[in-house]
């Protein structure tokens, strides 16, 4: 049976402010042999060029990892996806960054394994009830 998806921006308070915390991943050539890091760095130049990033945003709702392609979605400067929950999430992503502040959490070293815990809590005490 068919579903269809609905992608909504995160939910706020009534009268509260739009924050969204700003987080990310990241790409990385681990220590190896000259040539696989050569072919690793030739792989991320090739991936990180904009009509690549743009291609491969298209078909998995990833969002832009490089500031090109991240101006073309913000300005819609770009072939729509064909996948339609795609298109919704990428449209989502967009309202966001117009409409909401964006929080970067500070780093160090037990930041992850604080969120964990938090969320292990949270759901707990949602659970119970």
């Amino acid at each position: 049976e068919a579903v269809e998806y609905s992608i909504l921006p995160y939910p706020v308070f009534e009268g509260s402010k739009k924050v969204a915390i700003q987080r990310g991943n990241g790409m990385i050539v681990t220590a190896s042999s000259e040539q696989k890091e050569y072919a690793a760095a030739l792989f991320l130049k090739w991936f990180t060029k904009m009509e690549h990033n743009m291609q491969f945003i298209s078909q998995t709702g990833y969002l832009p990892v490089t500031n090109g392609a991240f101006e073309a979605v913000m300005n819609r400067n770009y072939t729509p996806p064909a996948d339609e929950n795609i298109r919704k999430l990428l449209d989502t992503a967009v309202q966001m960054h117009k409409e909401y502040n964006f929080y970067i959490p500070p780093v160090f070293d037990d930041f992850d394994s604080m969120g964990k815990t938090w969320q292990g809590e949270f759901y707990n005490s949602i659970s119970s009830e």
